[in-house]
């Protein structure tokens, strides 16, 4: 009886691409690599494919990796650092763009995550998502708040589950907090979103992301972050659309240009793509 040897990793692979996913008006932007996949992977392949998010990207966060598997309706699973995450917008900016230019894919077009499935579509010359609105609950100020960024916030608010968001808002730009990633690891399970209004010119608001318990120091541009901002700010702005700045402590040029648009059941996130 012959024996059934394995299928090649490299056999499933159909393309690798590197983008920089929100990258505009001289922001870098997050880099991201898609893998298009020719079939959904068996166990092994699986194990193979993830130890590629174990790099570092050219900010020296965990590589994300974006892999889709080519489908009627595509399947998109992602990954940094060798972990899966839950909800990625570089990665499905990113799988928008790859799917349009390099799979013949017309959007817009549902796409399986991991645990829901999006609408990718396009929008002069953007590419971008949509998913369930964000709720958000005032929160007493937590004892920890203060020592996070260095500087006390006027207001705070949480968004999901105990591993969600805290969105905690400064009069002054975030530009001069300084993370204590320490102390955020050790008081809080949340991502720490700090924002303002003291953006430039062009930008409705700004952000700074802070994920250190997950690996991410601090993230260049967060499309998520920015679906729950687009929630909080339209609460005082009284707007359903806004232009984001996410701002680094990285280097000038580290940071991303974000759209957000809002209806009453959804929030899409919409930036540009630059392929390496």
């Amino acid at each position: 009886m012959a024996v059934i040897q394995p299928r090649s990793v490299s056999n499933n692979i159909e393309n690798k691409l590197d983008l920089q996913v929100f990258a505009d008006h001289g922001y870098s932007g997050n880099d991201v690599q898609v893998i298009l996949l020719n079939h959904m992977p068996e166990q092994h392949e699986w194990k193979t494919l993830i130890r590629l998010s174990a790099d570092t990207d050219s900010h020296g966060n965990p590589q994300t990796l974006c892999f889709i598997v080519l489908q009627d309706e595509p399947v998109c699973r992602w990954y940094q650092g060798g972990r899966e995450i839950n909800l990625c917008g570089s990665a499905l900016i990113a799988a928008a763009y790859s799917l349009h230019h390099h799979a013949s894919y017309t959007l817009p077009i549902k796409i399986h995550g991991p645990s829901q499935i999006f609408t990718l579509q396009d929008a002069n010359g953007e590419y971008g998502f949509s998913l369930p609105r964000f709720t958000l609950f005032d929160e007493p100020l937590p004892a920890a708040a203060k020592r996070w960024l260095n500087k006390t916030p006027v207001n705070c608010m949480s968004s999901g589950d105990p591993q969600g968001y805290w969105v905690v808002e400064f009069e002054e730009s975030v530009t001069e907090l300084q993370p204590q990633l320490q102390t955020i690891c050790e008081t809080t399970q949340r991502a720490i979103i700090a924002t303002s209004l003291q953006a430039p010119s062009g930008f409705d608001y700004e952000l700074r992301y802070f994920a250190p318990q997950y690996g991410i120091d601090e993230d260049i541009a967060t499309g998520s972050a920015n679906a729950v901002l687009a929630c909080y700010w339209q609460q005082w702005l009284k707007q359903d659309e806004f232009q984001a700045l996410q701002r680094s402590g990285l280097a000038n040029g580290k940071g991303g240009s974000i759209r957000t648009r809002l209806d009453p059941q959804t929030v899409s996130i919409f930036g540009k793509v630059i392929a390496n």
